[in-house]
């Protein structure tokens, strides 16, 4: 067991340092109740204006309110007009736990953002909101990942967004910005393993294909996108973004805390038991 008063060192490299320290059999969590959101997508065309208004719409919302930004091609989904499914597109998923009086506020924030192609934003149970793409990424499919962390969404990535966006390879392909903020600042950058508390959006670059052959050909295209986000983006990436070639990156991801979970590697697997990963080597 560990806690803060057992490993509490074990435990903060856990959290963050992730499967190099071992496998965890359970977790013990303080839970927040939430029951019912206002959760689901809305799609627009994909347009630097809506992200650029995106962007002050993450800056400018209460803690309550989440938005994810995704750029692909348009689903195959009865709210999506049939003339948009297969072309470039960005939708936002929302999830907003506030109180249900301040739903038509949060969609009419939604309507400001540019032309709606289609929506589908209603309360649902909290975990549903983690199931509504299900169906479109079934087992099986192949994937090759690479991400970025950023300081805001600078006009130059917005770009890159919108021109690499437009030649996603797949309706299951998926460039993915994910907002951090709130509670995830309010904890120092040397309190976990975690080392990008500052940062302020993850973005997640995949071409995912049906067979290796397809996600091969289009591999040059995630490459490229990654380099051109590179000059707006932090150094590191979440590990979870890292595909197997960039094993060289995992000391820009854990940052300032890399030494010493290098260190504790060294303590408690120094023969790098754990290595199947984006490795810490003792």
């Amino acid at each position: 067991m560990c806690d803060e008063n057992h490993h509490a060192d074990l435990l903060w490299a856990v959290r963050g340092g992730g499967g190099n320290f071992g496998v965890v059999a359970s977790f013990e969590y303080r839970l927040h109740p939430v029951a019912r959101i206002l959760g689901g997508p809305t799609f627009y065309p994909l347009d630097g204006d809506v992200l650029r208004a995106y962007r002050w719409l993450i800056a400018d919302s209460p803690e309550e309110f989440n938005a994810v930004l995704v750029i692909g091609l348009g689903p195959p989904l009865p709210f999506l007009p049939e003339r948009w499914h297969g072309r470039p597109l960005c939708g936002v998923l929302t999830c907003f736990s506030g109180p249900e009086d301040e739903d038509d506020r949060v969609v009419a924030r939604l309507g400001r953002l540019g032309p709606i192609l289609g929506e589908h934003v209603a309360r649902m149970p909290y975990p549903v909101i983690n199931t509504l793409f299900d169906d479109l990424l079934p087992a099986g499919l192949f994937h090759y990942w690479k991400g970025c962390f950023s300081t805001g969404l600078p006009d130059g990535a917005i770009d890159a967004y919108v021109e690499y966006g437009a030649d996603t390879p797949s309706i299951e392909s998926a460039t993915v910005v994910f907002p951090i903020d709130g509670a995830c600042h309010r904890v120092g950058q040397g309190e976990t393993a975690f080392a990008y508390r500052d940062a302020d959006f993850s973005t997640a670059l995949s071409p995912t294909l049906p067979t290796r052959a397809r996600l091969e050909e289009r591999i040059g295209w995630v490459r490229a996108f990654a380099a051109a986000l590179e000059p707006y983006s932090a150094g590191g990436g979440y590990v979870n973004f890292m595909d197997a070639d960039d094993q060289h990156r995992v000391r820009a991801n854990y940052r300032q805390n890399y030494d010493r979970l290098v260190a504790l590697k060294r303590h408690y697997d120094p023969g790098n038991l754990f290595r199947l990963n984006h490795n810490i080597a003792p």
